[in-house]
């Protein structure tokens, strides 16, 4: 018999891991805001943000409003070797529709740091819904520098059959020589519940990746949430024994599967660049 979690513990726990992006001392939205986002009362909202202050993740001013302190920032990026091709191929009916896209400056700090921007440089967003068979499996929102973004800023329907990855080396030439990537379980927020027709609150794995080019410049930064009942992401290690020369040590094989309606299951290279 499943027990029912409380909406204030599961907002509780969203908005730890929504906060955990913010900069130190970084307004949050307000109490009014949020609950308009989460679809509660103030009431629920303030229990949440209550046990937030009680943990010391942020702290209310009077007068001024509630301020992210700085706590639970993540660590650094984890790098993963392989070949890129892995990154550039939609295959088994996948695709992956535009839902939204700007050019703006007002960027989150932790995008700029990962894409070595300052504060005045403008940062394209590419918003996108992925599917396979009709059904939304991922939500992915690309990051990419003003120079490099607007070369594909209008490739709607190329976006909608190829990863943005493969547009940037097919389409505008340019080199890709690296990624990394870091691979959570976080729950679901409103905005990507909504894109992903799935309960606020739910798991789902997060797939964040740098792509660079030459001369270590980052070029594009993605985040991609995918549905944890359709999703499953298998990685195979050859050659244990250590016996490996130094060029081939961390290679890896990666596989993505998606399990449809029907419950088959098979390799689905959905990684979305």
């Amino acid at each position: 018999m499943s027990v029912p979690v409380p909406k204030y513990y599961l907002i509780t726990n969203i908005l730890r891991q929504t906060f955990a992006k913010y900069d130190r001392g970084d307004r949050v939205p307000s109490e009014c805001e949020l609950a308009a986002q989460f679809g509660v009362s103030r009431v629920t909202l303030q229990r949440a943000l209550s046990q937030l202050v009680d943990d010391g993740i942020v702290v209310r001013l009077q007068g001024k409003g509630t301020f992210y302190t700085g706590e639970g920032k993540k660590g650094g990026v984890q790098a993963i070797s392989g070949a890129l091709e892995s990154l550039m191929i939609y295959e088994n009916g996948a695709s992956a529709k535009v839902t939204g896209k700007s050019c703006s400056r007002e960027i989150p700090q932790d995008i700029r740091r990962q894409l070595g921007l300052g504060p005045s440089d403008e940062v394209v967003t590419f918003k996108r819904v992925a599917s396979v068979d009709a059904e939304p499996l991922a939500y992915i929102v690309n990051y990419l520098p003003r120079d490099v973004g607007m070369r594909i800023y209008d490739e709607d329907e190329a976006m909608t059959h190829s990863p943005i990855a493969y547009l940037l080396r097919e389409r505008c030439g340019i080199s890709l020589t690296r990624a990394e990537q870091t691979i959570d379980a976080v729950l679901a927020e409103p905005e990507v519940a909504s894109a992903l027709d799935f309960p606020i609150g739910s798991p789902l794995l997060r797939i964040e990746r740098t792509l660079f080019a030459r001369k270590e410049r980052p070029i594009q930064f993605t985040r991609s949430w995918y549905r944890s009942d359709r999703h499953k992401y298998t990685v195979t290690l050859s050659d244990w024994g250590g016996s490996m020369s130094r060029k081939k040590q961390g290679e890896a094989y990666s596989r993505q599967e998606h399990r449809g309606r029907r419950g088959n299951a098979g390799p689905r290279p959905l990684n979305l660049g």
